[in-house]
């Protein structure tokens, strides 16, 4: 498998999971990227608390097969079977919407248009509550929590490269770069990739809050971002290849993800 194709199995993969995860987080009120989060009025009763159960295990399904998709693209010989079952099973899934007695998704031009279900007005919020709620989102707590990883990176930097130089050399004004080896060298190429990877989420969580698209699969994405990050900081140091590449990946692509969703 050529590394294009590694790089589209895994990011198709990567896709897969996130869709699956933002029905099996929020159930039948989260439709993907076709349905604003509250367009899809919540039911009640058991009814549509069994139907809405049944969306949530099935989505986590596909949510597992989208992630062994993506290890396909480390393992393609080993996981070859797994995927093809994984395509032949969204090939028969497709082929069951299109059997639907009554409705096909094909001529139903307000579902291809995302049209499927339409937001209701939103009502004016006083500024106290306008405030509480661009402060209480997840997107925004995800924001901060990644900022202290961020410290924490830098004082695991501090440390490790003192016990490298030595505190007098770490002291100086340092007019001559000091160059680190071995561990603490990627420690401090770990951070350095944090820092720009940082700016573009942070980007990311201020065009969602304040265009009012925070949602179940803005706040996915932001916490795919935030475990993608700490899991680069092993993954640089211990020389994870080529799964370092592939968390990397994850991070931006969820990021990105949030910037779109910002935009529909």
């Amino acid at each position: 498998m050529t590394v294009a194709l590694r790089i589209v199995v895994g990011v198709t993969g990567c896709a897969f999971a996130v869709i699956g995860l933002n029905t099996a987080l929020g159930g039948m009120a989260t439709l993907g990227w076709q349905f604003p989060p509250e367009a899809v009025p919540a039911g009640t009763g058991t009814d549509y608390a069994r139907h809405d159960s049944n969306a949530r295990f099935f989505a986590a399904i596909f949510t597992g097969m989208g992630l062994v998709t993506a290890a396909g693209a480390v393992r393609p010989r080993d996981l070859a079977p797994a995927i093809a079952a994984f395509l032949a099973a969204i090939a028969l899934g497709g082929l069951a919407r299109l059997l639907q007695p009554g409705y096909s998704p094909l001529t139903d031009m307000a579902l291809l248009a995302g049209r499927g279900c339409r937001r209701a007005p939103p009502r004016p919020l006083d500024p106290a509550q306008r405030a509480k709620t661009m402060t209480g989102t997840p997107e925004i707590t995800v924001l901060a929590l990644a900022g202290l990883l961020q410290i924490v990176q830098m004082a695991l930097y501090s440390v490790t490269a003192q016990r490298q130089v030595g505190t007098k050399t770490a002291l100086k004004p340092r007019d001559e770069a000091v160059t680190l080896t071995g561990t603490p060298g990627r420690i401090q190429r770990a951070m350095n990739n944090h820092f720009e990877g940082l700016i573009l989420f942070t980007l990311a969580v201020v065009v969602v809050t304040l265009s009012g698209s925070a949602s179940a699969f803005t706040a996915t994405c932001a916490w795919v971002y935030l475990a993608a990050r700490i899991l680069y900081v092993p993954a640089y140091i211990r020389g994870w290849v080529p799964w370092r590449s592939y968390i990397w990946l994850a991070g931006l692509f969820a990021t990105a993800l949030m910037m779109l969703a910002s935009l529909l």
